[in-house]
């Protein structure tokens, strides 16, 4: 009888344990889709974001929207008082936690592509953390050997 106590009592266990189906984890693409204002850059000559403020002060309206439909639109402003808007528009992929945009014909080389690669480095509800760095697709997709130096980070707070 014990024995048979003891396997209902584990059955019941097992099965009062399930997951819990209300909760749902995001991919990357998925989470990353919304508005997100620029809070905070840093590469090896800025340690913040306040040094490059002083010199470009409208850098602090600097937003990117990433879409669903893998579109990523930034803008960035300028002028006297911050009102004129530059937007660039290109598309994005991610695979892990490697993103990939690509501006088609805008390389360094003529007839080749604008590719930056960023990881993804923190990816919360509010918070994105990414670190970039610079290539043309003229090295074939993969990503060149490099120095600390060649790298980039970006840190956005959600907006919408």
């Amino acid at each position: 009888m014990r024995k048979i106590l003891f396997l209902f009592l584990g059955f019941a266990f097992l099965t009062s344990c399930g997951s819990d189906d209300s909760a749902t984890i995001l991919t990357y693409q998925e989470a990353i889709v919304g508005k997100w204002l620029l809070v905070d850059y840093n590469d090896a000559e800025n340690s913040d974001i306040s040094k490059i403020l002083i010199e470009e002060p409208c850098a602090a309206k600097t937003f990117v929207e990433f879409k669903s439909d893998l579109v990523f639109v930034e803008s960035s402003f300028g002028g006297k008082d911050c009102s004129e808007v530059e937007i660039s528009t290109v598309n994005y992929e991610i695979v892990d936690n490697v993103m990939t945009t690509i501006s088609k014909g805008d390389g360094a080389t003529i007839g080749s592509d604008s590719v930056i690669k960023y990881y993804i480095k923190e990816l919360t509800a509010s918070k994105l953390v990414i670190q970039g760095f610079y290539y043309d697709d003229g090295v074939e997709g993969r990503i060149p050997e490099l120095k600390e130096k060649d790298f980039y980070t970006l840190t956005y707070k959600r907006i919408q």
